[in-house]
């Protein structure tokens, strides 16, 4: 996912944590486990500060749309 590649130092924990259970979900895809994992992660967005957030939509529209609410 391309979103692993935004790791960085500079992200918070709470950013790191919900990023990871993003590339795990789409490892999952298709299988049972994947509703799961997805509505994890938007737990974990919805923790997110609006600043984390909005700066993951707009990355997120900008490779294709990719949308977590």
């Amino acid at each position: 996912m391309i979103f692993l590649g935004l790791h960085t130092e500079q992200a918070s924990d709470r950013m790191k944590e919900f990023l990871t259970k993003l590339v795990d979900a789409e490892a999952h895809a298709g299988t049972p486990q994947f509703d799961a994992l997805m509505a994890e992660a938007y737990a974990l967005y919805e923790q997110l500060s609006d600043d984390e957030r909005l700066w993951f939509d707009e990355k997120a529209e900008e490779i294709g749309g990719l949308t977590i609410n």
